[in-house]
């Protein structure tokens, strides 16, 4: 029994030999090879500023800070107004007054918000230009404005929640 299955062992393992021919080389081909390193090249200069984009930058946070000054000027009739309206009930003369009054507000606060959206239209054309050294300005910029928008809009907030 044994002589028979060695007897298909060595013939199973002779089969499987190759005839003699022609084959492809196993050794490395020339893309397999480590390549030689080549010197690294300096990276390209940073583009120069763009003087229009800064002038850009800079009329959009002039318009956000010349609209704090308009802001504050409205604050105080709009809180009186809701101040009226917060036990007054909904359409009565007093709540339409405090409504009327906090939406002025927030048509004054269309000057922070413009000029964020300004901002952000710089931004993304700065995305699409990395590297550029007015990005900073630009972040500085946006900070600036977001922060005069958040006090804004938390204080026209407080004023609709009286009305609610």
């Amino acid at each position: 029994m044994i002589t028979r299955v060695t007897a298909i062992l060595v013939l199973a393992l002779l089969s499987s030999c190759a005839a003699p021919g022609a084959y492809p080389s196993l050794a490395k081909r020339s893309f397999e090879k480590p390549q030689l390193v080549s010197p690294e090249v300096p990276p390209p200069p940073l583009p120069p500023s763009d003087p229009a984009l800064l002038g850009r930058i800079a009329d959009a946070l002039k318009q956000a800070r010349d609209g704090v000054p308009e802001f504050e000027a409205a604050l105080p009739a709009a809180k009186q107004a809701a101040t009226r309206a917060s036990g007054a009930a909904p359409e009565s003369d007093a709540w339409i007054q405090g409504q009327l009054m906090v939406t002025r507000l927030e048509r004054t606060a269309g000057a922070a918000r413009d000029a964020l959206a300004a901002l952000d239209d710089e931004r993304r054309f700065l995305d699409q230009r990395p590297g550029s050294p007015d990005i900073p300005v630009l972040q500085s910029a946006i900070a600036e404005v977001e922060a005069i928008d958040a006090r804004q809009s938390q204080a026209i907030g407080a004023l609709l929640a009286f009305l609610r």
